[in-house]
C-alpha cells in the first residue's frame, strides 16, 4: 500500500490561540456589543477582511496569545450589555 504524503500545515497551536483571541473580538465586541476596536494582533487590518490571527505575531509566544484570549473573553463582562435579543416569533406556552 503506498500513502501520499501530506504537507505540514502552517498553523501552529499559538497561531490558532491568536485566531481565537481574534474571533472573540470580532463577536463579542464588534457584533454583539457594537463596539469599534481594531484587530487584536494587526491594527491595520481590515476587520471586514478575511479571519486573521493565523499567522504568528511578531515575538508571539503561546503564553502571550493565551493572555489576550482569557482577555477578549472578560471583555463584553466588562462592558455595557448587548441589546437584548429580539423575542421568537409565536407564542411559547407550557405544557
Amino acid at each position: 500500500m503506498c500513502l501520499a504524503a501530506q504537507a505540514r500545515s502552517a498553523i501552529s497551536l499559538t497561531g490558532l490561540v491568536q485566531h481565537m483571541a481574534e474571533v472573540e473580538r470580532n463577536w463579542s465586541r464588534r457584533v454583539l456589543a457594537g463596539e469599534q476596536v481594531p484587530p487584536v494582533y494587526d491594527p491595520h487590518a481590515d476587520p471586514d477582511g478575511p479571519d486573521g490571527g493565523f499567522d504568528l505575531a511578531e515575538r508571539a509566544t503561546l503564553s502571550a496569545a493565551l493572555v489576550a484570549w482569557r482577555a477578549e473573553i472578560a471583555a463584553p463582562a466588562n462592558s455595557a450589555p448587548p441589546a437584548p435579543w429580539p423575542a421568537p416569533a409565536g407564542s411559547w406556552t407550557r405544557m
